[in-house]
């Protein structure tokens, strides 16, 4: 439940409900109902229905993947998500540097499309070119590899 609230309240507006305004300087709907009560018992509900989707994803995840060892999990996250992360954190930091500086987009929409269109090779590249069984493979795979039981052609 923190980490749904964390994520909701980070990540996704908190109790704001998307598209709807609640100051009362610029009044709509429910700003000029009740500004107080409504207003704050709509907020909470949004909070609760966004806590409480988060909760239904992390649960879905859980018990829908396999686990993975602790070993397995380690080696996940420092032979594979690590490298893979700092190598997107410097790309993506080179991919503004030529949009903003040789490219010369100085529009949201120009920025965004170029940083989507580098995302999209990106994305390409790690999960259908390098992710091939290469980087993580199953037991039966490396038992294949190491000459022992293998696959039934």
């Amino acid at each position: 439940v923190t980490v749904s609230a964390m994520v909701t309240t980070l990540f996704f507006g908190g109790w704001s409900i998307p598209g709807v305004s609640l100051d009362p300087a610029h009044p709509g709907l429910i700003a000029t109902l009740h500004p107080g009560v409504l207003a704050s018992l709509l907020t909470g509900l949004v909070m609760f229905l966004k806590v409480f989707c988060w909760l239904f994803v992390f649960m879905w995840v859980r018990w829908t993947l396999p686990r993975f060892r602790y070993d397995q999990l380690m080696a996940l996250g420092w032979k594979v998500l690590t490298p893979i992360g700092l190598a997107y954190v410097m790309l993506i930091a080179a991919a503004i540097y030529v949009t903003d500086n040789l490219l010369g987009l100085q529009t949201m929409l120009g920025r965004g499309v170029s940083l989507f269109l580098v995302n999209l090779v990106l994305g390409y590249i790690v999960f259908v070119v390098l992710d091939r069984g290469l980087l993580i493979s199953g037991s039966r795979d490396r038992r294949a590899a190491a000459g022992g039981l293998g696959r039934a052609a």
